[in-house]
């Protein structure tokens, strides 16, 4: 029904605003906790446990996990064609809410890298939607060997996230985690596909799965937040919208057999879409690294300091 959808449409934007507001405020509850973290260096879990306990962030988790369930409610309404490219606007809105509380102008450049992320990941999802089969193959060893690579690429990421340079860390911490979330994303799908079959509860394939959920959260979590403390939140916004469907989409194609029915062209101009979205999330990165816009934590002023030392 054209009712569903509209509603589902607006149900999808609200989504995420509230997305990108709660994360802009962990991103800077984060913020308050590692100080300016000039070195780009993760937390501790000290850290780590003050920020969770910290208001800010509670409130940040609370409106982040109101959109996500927002998000599943436009799922219901309408179909995942229409409700997956309008969660795309969590990008734009979190850059617009970090210029607001930072007081700053937001830059064209940065514009630039947000219509190429939106534009790379609707035109990634629409192919995906058009061309992939609903056939779903679920191989216990398929999948468990996927699990490995998602988990060591996403494990390469986050090394990367400690040990690459400064400006790029951000990047790479949020990259990894959209990896599991991605995967968590494709493992959900792939529990439902095993549900349908007749003798699912004796399928020991079902607590693999389970387990790489409990795994795949908490070490997502927890580069999202070392994310959070070492760039801007529009970067973690970002990686999350874009990295985490392509994951899953790719998971689904090539361990599911869902690329059954998609043609070289296709598959092609998947491919292309795919790094355009990814490069403008780079491009984000390196932005917001260059301008050092995130930050409202400053020092006390020179001046300041220098008349206490006077007195």
């Amino acid at each position: 029904m054209t009712w569903n959808i509209t509603l589902a449409i607006v149900v999808a934007i609200v989504a995420s605003l509230l997305f990108a507001g709660g994360s802009t405020v962990q991103g800077y509850a984060v913020g308050e906790q590692v100080g300016e973290n000039l070195n780009k260096k993760r937390m501790g879990l000290k850290d780590l446990w003050a920020v969770v306990r910290a208001p800010r962030w509670l409130a940040g988790l609370v409106l982040a996990g109101l959109g996500s369930a927002l998000n599943v409610v436009g799922l219901i309404l309408a179909p995942v064609t229409v409700v997956q490219p309008v969660g795309i606007l969590a990008v734009p809105w979190s850059v617009l809410f970090s210029a607001r509380i930072n007081h700053v102008k937001i830059p064209r450049i940065k514009w630039i890298a947000v219509g190429q992320t939106l534009v790379g990941t609707v035109a990634f999802i629409l192919l995906a939607a058009t061309n992939a089969s609903t056939r779903a193959q679920v191989d216990p060893w398929r999948v468990a060997t996927a699990f490995v690579v998602v988990y060591l690429a996403a494990e390469g990421l986050g090394f990367l996230g400690t040990r690459g340079r400064e400006s790029l860390r951000c990047f790479f911490w949020a990259s990894g985690g959209a990896f599991f979330y991605g995967l968590e994303s494709a493992l959900v799908r792939t529990s439902a596909d095993l549900i349908r079959q007749a003798d699912w509860l004796h399928n020991p394939l079902l607590l693999v799965i389970g387990a790489a959920l409990v795994i795949g959260s908490a070490r997502g979590g927890w580069m999202l937040q070392q994310a959070y403390a070492t760039g801007p939140a529009e970067t973690v916004v970002g990686a999350l919208t874009v990295i985490n469907p392509v994951v899953a989409v790719v998971f689904g194609m090539t361990v599911l057999g869902e690329a059954a029915n998609i043609e070289f062209w296709a598959a092609f101009w998947m491919v292309v879409a795919a790094a355009v979205a990814i490069s403008g999330v780079f491009l984000l990165s390196r932005v917001d690294s260059a301008s050092e816009s995130r930050r409202p934590y400053t020092d006390p002023e020179p001046a300041a300091d220098a008349e206490l030392v006077t007195r």
